[in-house]
């Protein structure tokens, strides 16, 4: 979690700077929430022919689902089968110059002033939930996803 100060108060955001970029962790309920609350936050954006994608400066990874506890193999039966995060699971990683401007630090104070503390969570995380897209504090992630290097 950071802080930031913002037209004179100071709001704890669920994110981390690395190496002068900003990186988010989202979970969504499923891929349509994200794509929703993604078009209206600016993650995803309109190409000349009206399509939506991701913004160019951000690297966004899609994870999906993610598996909490591996299956247990012997061989090739399953002896106990993996648990698995069926949500939609999502980084974000500003880029350097997007994260200097600090465009993005008016949407990350709404999501977490009008956000509801996220209960389904795994494990320790903490997390904001807006709109069905959870900002999720990454350092009580304890094991993530996406490991930008």
């Amino acid at each position: 979690m950071i802080t930031v100060t913002y037209q004179g108060q100071e709001y704890e955001i669920n994110a981390v700077y690395t190496g002068g970029c900003l990186d988010l962790i989202m979970r969504a309920d499923d891929q349509a929430a994200y794509d929703t609350e993604a078009k209206a936050v600016g993650f995803m954006v309109q190409d000349d022919e009206g399509n939506w994608k991701d913004a160019w400066w951000a690297n966004i990874s899609r994870i999906g689902s993610v598996v909490l506890t591996p299956a247990v193999m012997d061989g090739e039966t399953v002896i106990t089968p993996a648990v698995v995060d069926n949500r939609y699971h999502v980084n974000a990683r500003l880029n350097a110059e997007t994260t200097a401007r600090g465009l993005w630090i008016p949407i990350a104070i709404q999501w977490m002033t009008q956000g509801q503390d996220d209960t389904e969570v795994n494990a320790s995380e903490v997390g904001k939930k807006r709109a069905g897209v959870s900002l999720i504090d990454p350092e009580t992630i304890s094991s993530p996803s996406r490991v930008y290097l």
